[in-house]
C-alpha cells in the first residue's frame, strides 16, 4: 500500500497554522516472487507477503565488520573488536531471514552479494553516509537486477535533525518539514521513480527516532511504505511506550518496523538488561497488536563477540522462543 501526502486546506490553531491532512491510498501492482531453490526460509511466496510466524517479521540491520566495532572511528562507541562476519552468517546466527544491508560504498563483486541471495529478504540503503543520495539510489536499482529477493530501499539517517524546518510549497500553500538530507521535493521524485519502475514490489523504508516527534516530521513520514523507528539511546526505553504513542499520532496507519538495539549506541556502552527485556516486552505487545508489522534487529557487527553479549543472546533466545508466535 502507498500513501501519499496531500493538503486540503490550512487551519489555524492555537495562533500556529496547521496542516490538514488527508491520505490517498494506492494498491499496489503485482507482488514480486523469486529466488525459488536459493532460500532456506522457502521465499517463492510475494517477498512483501509476510506468513504468519513472527520469525518471518524479524529483520536485522546490517554493516559491514568494522564498521562500528574496531579502531579509530569505529571505536567511538566503545564496542569490542572481533572476528570479521557477513551480514548474512549473522543473520543465520540468530535465526532472522531478512537483512537491511547499509553499506555507504556500493559493492562492486558478485562474490559478496551471493550471500544475500541466500536471505529470503533484502532491502539497501538508499541515503545516509557520505555518499551521495544519487550514488547509493543507482545502486539500488543496479543491485535489483542482481538480487532477486530485494524488496526495500532505505532511507537511512534521512532527517539532519535541525530545527529550522524546510519551507515546502505544495501548490496550495507553504508548509513545514522537518529538514532532511535531500529535501522534500527530491523525497517526492523518489517515490515517483518507485511507482513508475517498481509498483507494488519495492517498499520504500525511512529512519525515525524517538527523540525527533514533532509535528514537522508528518509531511515526510507520509511518504514511505514504511517506517523503521528507533530508540537510540537505552535510558530511553524507559518511555518507549510513550514514545511510540507520540509517532502514531504523526503516522497512524502506517506500516512500522520497530528496531531493537542490543547496544546502547546513546549510552556508548552494553545495552542494560532491563531495557533490553523491556523493549522486547513492549514490542511483542506492540506486534501482537498489530501496532507494528515486525522488528529490526541492530546489528550485525555485534553478533560474534568473545565474549558474547549478553543482549545478543538474549535477543536470540527471544526469537527462537517466540518464532511461531501468531497474531489473531
Amino acid at each position: 500500500m502507498i500513501t501519499y501526502w496531500s493538503f486540503k486546506e490550512t487551519i489555524p490553531i492555537g495562533g500556529e497554522i496547521m496542516q490538514r491532512r488527508e491520505f490517498l491510498t494506492l494498491a499496489g501492482a503485482a507482488a514480486l516472487g523469486g529466488c525459488r531453490g536459493l532460500c532456506p526460509f522457502g521465499c517463492d511466496a510475494s517477498l512483501k507477503k509476510y506468513d504468519d510466524t513472527l520469525r518471518d517479521h524479524c529483520w536485522m540491520w546490517g554493516h559491514d565488520s568494522g564498521f562500528y566495532d574496531g579502531t579509530g572511528k569505529a571505536s567511538v562507541y566503545n564496542i569490542p573488536l572481533s572476528d570479521p562476519i557477513s551480514m548474512p552468517d549473522a543473520c543465520a546466527y540468530m535465526g532472522i531471514p531478512n537483512v537491511c544491508a547499509v553499506t555507504w560504498n556500493p559493492p562492486e563483486s558478485d562474490e559478496y552479494l551471493e550471500p544475500f541471495r541466500k536471505m529470503k529478504r533484502v532491502s539497501w540503503v538508499a541515503c545516509g553516509g557520505n555518499n551521495t543520495f544519487e550514488t547509493l539510489e543507482a545502486n539500488c536499482w543496479r543491485l535489483r537486477e542482481k538480487l532477486p529477493n530485494l524488496m526495500g530501499f532505505d532511507l537511512d539517517d534521512y532527517f539532519t535533525y535541525q530545527p529550522k524546518p524546510e519551507l515546502f510549497d505544495t501548490g496550495r500553500g507553504v508548509v513545514k518539514v522537518a529538514p532532511s538530507k535531500i529535501g522534500h521535493a527530491k523525497l517526492l521524485d523518489f517515490r515517483r521513480r518507485i511507482d513508475e519502475r517498481a509498483a507494488g514490489k519495492i517498499d520504500l523504508r525511512m529512519v525515525i527516532y524517538a527523540d525527533y516527534l514533532a509535528d514537522t516530521y508528518a509531511p515526510a513520514l507520509a511518504v514511505p511504505d514504511t517506517v523503521l523507528f528507533w530508540t537510540w539511546t537505552g535510558k530511553n526505553l524507559a518511555r518507549l511506550r510513550e514514545n511510540f504513542a507520540r509517532y502514531r499520532a504523526l503516522a497512524p496507519g502506517k506500516d512500522t518496523l520497530l528496531g531493537i538495539y542490543m547496544w546502547d549506541f546513546g549510552g556508548k556502552k552494553p545495552l542494560d538488561m532491563d531495557f533490553m527485556r523491556k523493549q522486547l516486552d513492549v514490542a511483542h505487545e506492540l506486534y501482537m497488536k498489530r501496532e507494528i508489522n515486525g522488528f529490526i534487529f541492530h546489528c550485525t557487527p555485534l553478533v560474534n563477540k568473545k565474549p558474547a553479549l549478553e543482549a545478543v543472546e538474549y535477543a536470540r533466545g527471544w526469537i527462537a522462543e517466540h518464532a511461531d508466535d501468531r497474531r489473531g
